[in-house]
């Protein structure tokens, strides 16, 4: 019965696969699903159901793009796009469709009908079927993608409400993006690089790294991980509450369509034995611009610190460097939300069992592994020695530890 399971899994998936890559192809890009005979039945139809997956993440991409081609043209909607970019909501110059969909509302435009309507004007009809999940979020694996319009070096336009912009199609975070404009109502295809975009009106349609699955920013680190190893999202009694306080990075590691480096960290405390004692992974905790690079950086939205992304705690870190030999492993690096750039690292040096998963199209940055005699009490101490991380490519971090009020 389970392998008649699995052969009517690979043949549903198979069915559905056939139906989509019609709509999956784009330009350089395949959407075959890579199978081969050697492999079982399970394996085949786990292949199959993550290559769906990710068909169906550059469809709402495409659908997104051509939905909001006519749109463009409107200025009231490029208005307000400005309007909603410059709030910089999670930290960055975009705004989310679910976002912009309410305030369309506002002045009278159903965003739905509108993007219904451009995909047929525009020959992309078959695309129709995603234009609500394209609005309210769409499943995506084990998360939920939404849809955002990020408007690239905004501070250094002054036509973004006079000038219909190209709407660039960032799937993978490539240097060079798909650009679609139109005259004389025919739909022109370019490539747009930066040089391009920092002198033209451009409008990059992509998916949103930082909100969680309910489209909101996360309050918190818990409301990101879920707590500690052990289920709790407080703090136990003498628990020490540490937070990356500046950072100096060198490299970016992020292309110019999807505007700041979302940094994040995996936190684990591990014990001679190669036992980890506690851990806590993907939690964003900084917004790197080009404009911070190579330098100490203390990261702040709109002047200020808010809670869930700068300076915020880094872990409850439940350890006991005296009586378990445990050491803090800090692991940086940019996240990505494409399953397909999926990594792993063994920083931990003699544990080859203990793996730090992640999903970047880049390498880390680098793992901090503060000494515990560099803390006085719940205080790393400044006065006697700051601590950084020097990595081969010169990234440099600074942790700092604060005491539970």
């Amino acid at each position: 019965m389970k392998n008649l399971k699995l052969i009517a899994l690979s043949a549903l998936a198979f069915v559905a696969i056939a139906s989509m890559v019609f709509v999956g192809c784009q330009k350089k890009k395949s959407s075959t699903p890579i199978v081969t005979s050697k492999m079982s039945l399970k394996s085949q139809a786990r292949v199959i159901e993550t290559e769906i997956d990710e068909i169906k993440y550059d469809n709402l991409i495409k659908t997104s793009s051509y939905g909001l081609l006519d749109l463009s043209s409107n200025e009231t909607f490029r208005r307000i796009v400005l309007e909603e970019c410059k709030k910089q909501f999670d930290g960055d110059d975009n705004v989310l469709l679910k976002t912009l969909n309410d305030r369309l509302k506002e002045v009278g435009i159903n965003l739905e009908d509108n993007m219904r309507n451009s995909l047929i004007t525009n020959g992309q009809s078959e695309y129709i079927e995603f234009v609500y999940e394209a609005i309210n979020g769409f499943s995506y694996f084990d998360k939920v993608i939404y849809i955002q319009v990020f408007i690239p070096f905004i501070s250094e336009k002054t036509n973004i409400i006079n000038t219909t912009p190209t709407i660039c199609m960032n799937f993978d975070d490539n240097p060079i993006l798909e650009g679609l404009s139109k005259k004389n109502d025919a739909v022109n295809i370019s490539d747009i690089d930066e040089k391009n975009a920092r002198i033209n009106n451009v409008f990059v349609i992509s998916s949103n790294e930082i909100v969680d699955n309910l489209g909101e920013l996360p309050t918190s680190i818990n409301d990101r991980v879920g707590g500690n190893s052990n289920g709790q999202k407080t703090a136990n009694a003498g628990d020490v509450p540490l937070f990356i306080n500046r950072i100096n990075i060198k490299d970016k590691k992020e292309e110019w369509g999807n505007g700041r480096a979302d940094l994040c960290q995996i936190t684990k405390t591990v014990r001679t034995n190669c036992i980890v004692n506690d851990n806590i992974v993907g939690a964003p905790f900084c917004k790197l611009a080009n404009s911070n690079l190579n330098s100490w950086y203390t990261p702040l939205f709109n002047n200020q610190a808010p809670t869930w992304m700068s300076r915020d705690y880094v872990y409850w870190a439940d350890w006991e460097p005296t009586s378990n030999g445990e050491k803090l492993y800090t692991f940086i690096y940019e996240e990505d939300r494409r399953n397909k750039f999926k990594k792993n690292a063994f920083p931990v040096n003699g544990c080859s069992n203990i793996q730090f998963d992640f999903i970047s199209k880049e390498s880390e940055y680098g793992t901090l592994i503060p000494n515990y005699n560099d803390f006085t009490g719940n205080y790393l101490n400044y006065s006697v020695k700051q601590y950084s991380l020097y990595s081969p490519n010169e990234n440099k971090f600074e942790i700092k530890g604060f005491t539970i009020q």
